[in-house]
């Protein structure tokens, strides 16, 4: 922050005292209420939306174990550290 603003653990105080009053929250109805008022709406929703998403997982059967990063057969085939 520039130097001639208030000590960053003055702001952090006051926005975690704001948080725990409520302040913050008043303030975020207030203004919804506000813009929702302006667009000749009611002060609060009367329906919402949820969006969700699936994810396919792929179904193992036996024990699944981590490879550590180690380099696949091919690779290794045509690497130095092969013994011919």
């Amino acid at each position: 922050m520039p130097h001639d603003f208030t000590p960053k653990q003055t702001i952090y105080h006051l926005h975690r005292a704001w948080r725990v009053q409520g302040v913050w929250e008043t303030v975020h109805t207030t203004l919804q209420e506000s813009l929702r008022f302006r667009d000749r709406r009611e002060g609060t929703p009367s329906a919402a939306i949820i969006d969700s998403h699936s994810v396919k997982t792929t179904e193992t059967v036996g024990p699944r174990r981590y490879d550590g990063g180690k380099r696949s057969v091919v690779a290794s085939v045509t690497g130095p550290s092969t013994p011919w």
